[in-house]
């Protein structure tokens, strides 16, 4: 159970330190989960509200003056167990186990607004504590010509008055102000709360409930049982000391309207009457308050950890101070690993964070770039009044960089109207991804495309292939295929480039040659030919390919029948017996002919055949051909 708990501007209670001797019947005792608050120069009341939840209060700040109240700051923080989150007016952060409430600008009179906090127990039979603090600005000063704002009348009690304790069948309620004996007027009430009637030698519970009817504190509560009639104390809640004639209770401390119960278990072993006595003592003092703080630093670094060595890096620094009071003239100190450096060339970076709050933080954001390729691991410092310092933590970066490598392949040699396969080979020799990679070749000269493959796009000056993302060591093969009509030099440049790779390029090229192709033709003009008479014969060599053919010799055998008469044709032709032999040829263009003709004389009858016989720089194996002629009488 909660009890409700406020606070307003600060007042010090006057009463005197009375003893009050009492004797009552058997009171009791139970658990309490208590709230506190400190108190500020402004007279706001804080009001926890009943449970909203198994693990949820609402909490209410109220002006109860006449001015606004600026700058509200509110803080949770809980002795057992975790806060969870917070909201309601205003959003609220866990730091450090607490929960830190965003500010209210101003607070109007009369104005009420309510946060929300969510918490989780240790322990179920722990006491939990969770204490409110409230802080905001300090009252304007009245201009002079005003007069000065009447002081507040005082507050009426409200709640403290009327407080009764719930009360079961069977059960007695009698009650005590201390010290005027008039709740309107008294400072202490005390209710005792027993049963009607117990049984002898059984245990029964009884109950003391202490309340404040002040609105302030009240200071070293303590309530002594004495003069115990046919009454034998067992045990209490809270535990009770033992005194000279009774027991003690220390209940400390009693907040405005707070109550405060103690469960007290005990028997009677006589039949008749039983009943203690009680006094009350409190004492209030006149304290100054002064609060205490501590700031604190926090730096937190945080970097994007992977980059192409093209790109710039993110830094970010976060300082805070988790702490509880300013941290004055807070500076960043960032000195940068070598190698890196921001984008306007710096490799120290100090940033002024001026002052930071309690809760408070600032980010400082740059981009560095690297030089080279490699990890850089990076750590920063912070630094404040009265030697206040903080590290932040590690962070490492690492740059990399795709590096393309392009070859290119082609056959040595092609004849002429065949086809050449250009190929190309790119590799990522990197440690990076190549993303946008992609392949141009140059058209050869006078050579026609036929195939580009499934990736190429041929346009007016080259080929392209857009090959995407290449992963370091991944090798990708294209090619294409050219052929030329006449003989050149068929040549081809492979260039690769991709996002912040260097562009490579490799070329290649293929020598196009033509092929002589020769026909080689021998034709008798007359057959068949009487013996005596003279017939010739005409000797044709053509070449039908695309490259000249040199050196072209050629030689005949004349048969025995007949004998050699003379010779003439493109070379001059030289007869040793049955053989003639004709000077080489030097140069029989593509698609142009040689001729000779060689006169023989009919000796006797037959049907011969004159061989002729060709070799040439190309074609070094011979070629042959013959023609019949029938020689007759």
């Amino acid at each position: 159970m909660w009890n409700n708990s406020h606070v307003r501007a600060r007042r010090f209670c006057k009463w005197s330190h009375p003893c009050v001797w009492l004797c009552i019947p058997v009171l009791g005792v139970a658990n309490l989960a208590a709230a506190q608050t400190d108190s500020d120069d402004w007279p706001v009341r804080l009001t926890f509200g009943e449970e909203s939840s198994e693990h949820a209060r609402t909490l209410t700040a109220e002006n109860l003056a006449t001015f606004n109240c600026t700058k509200l700051r509110l803080q949770i923080s809980i002795d057992s167990g975790t806060l969870t989150r917070g909201g309601g007016h205003t959003s609220a952060r866990l730091v450090d186990g607490e929960l830190i409430y965003d500010e209210v600008p101003v607070l109007k009179p009369g104005e009420k607004i309510e946060w929300t906090l969510h918490f989780e127990q240790a322990d179920k039979n722990v006491k939990t504590r969770i204490t409110a603090r409230l802080d905001y600005a300090e009252k304007p000063t009245p201009k002079p010509t005003s007069p000065p704002a009447p002081a507040p009348a005082p507050r009426p009690k409200t709640g403290c008055t009327s407080y009764a304790p719930p009360v079961g069948r069977d059960m007695s309620v009698t009650e005590l102000v201390l010290p005027t004996g008039n709740r309107s007027t008294g400072a202490l009430l005390i209710h005792k709360v027993v049963p009607v009637e117990v049984e002898k030698g059984k245990q029964f519970t009884y109950q003391y409930h202490v309340t404040n009817l002040q609105d302030c504190k009240m200071q070293g509560v303590e309530l002594l049982a004495t003069d115990f009639l046919n009454l034998n104390l067992v045990k209490s809640e809270p535990s009770a000391e033992t005194a000279p004639d009774g027991y003690r209770w220390r209940l400390g401390d009693l907040d405005e309207c707070q109550t405060k119960i103690i469960n007290v278990q005990a028997t009677s072993a006589n039949v008749g009457s039983a009943s203690a006595c009680l006094s009350a003592v409190y004492s209030n003092k006149l304290c100054a308050l002064t609060r205490v703080v501590e700031p604190a630093l926090k730096l937190v670094a945080t970097a994007t950890p992977d980059h192409l060595l093209c790109d710039e890096a993110d830094f970010v620094l976060t300082v805070s101070n988790p702490g509880s009071g300013f941290a004055r003239n807070v500076k960043v100190t960032d000195e940068l690993p070598a190698g890196l450096i921001t984008n306007d060339g710096k490799r120290k970076i100090e940033a002024d964070a001026g002052d930071l709050g309690p809760g408070q933080s600032k980010q400082l954001a740059f981009k560095v770039k690297a030089s080279k390729i490699g990890d850089y691991t990076n750590q920063a410092a912070a630094r404040a009044d009265g030697g206040l310092t903080a590290q932040s933590n590690s962070t490492t970066t690492v740059f990399r960089l795709p590096v393309l490598q392009v070859a290119c392949s082609a056959p040595e040699q092609r004849y002429i109207g065949r086809t050449a396969d250009f190929c190309f080979d790119v590799k990522n020799a990197g440690n990076a991804i190549s993303t946008d990679t992609v392949l141009t070749a140059s058209i050869p000269v006078g050579a026609e495309i036929t195939d580009v493959g499934a990736k190429g796009a041929k346009q007016d000056k080259g080929i392209t292939w857009q090959l995407g993302a290449l992963k370091p060591n991944e090798t990708q093969h294209v090619c294409f295929k050219a052929k030329a009509t006449t003989a050149t030099t068929m040549k081809a440049n492979g260039r690769v480039a991709g996002r912040c790779a260097d562009p490579v390029e490799d070329p290649c090229e293929t020598r196009v040659v033509g092929i002589p192709g020769i026909l080689l033709e021998v034709v008798d003009v007359d057959d068949p030919i009487e013996v005596g008479s003279v017939t010739t014969y005409v000797i044709t060599v053509t070449n039908q390919g695309t490259a000249p053919d040199t050196n072209i010799r050629v030689a005949v055998t004349i048969p025995d029948e007949a004998e050699y008469v003379s010779a003439t044709g493109a070379t001059v032709g030289r007869a040793e017996g049955q053989k003639v032999t004709f000077a080489p040829a030097i140069k029989l263009d593509a698609k142009q002919k040689a001729e000779w003709k060689l006169n023989v004389k009919a000796k006797k009858p037959g049907n011969v055949r004159l061989a002729v016989e060709m070799t040439s720089d190309q074609f070094t194996t011979p070629i042959r051909e013959t023609e019949a002629t029938n020689l007759y009488e």
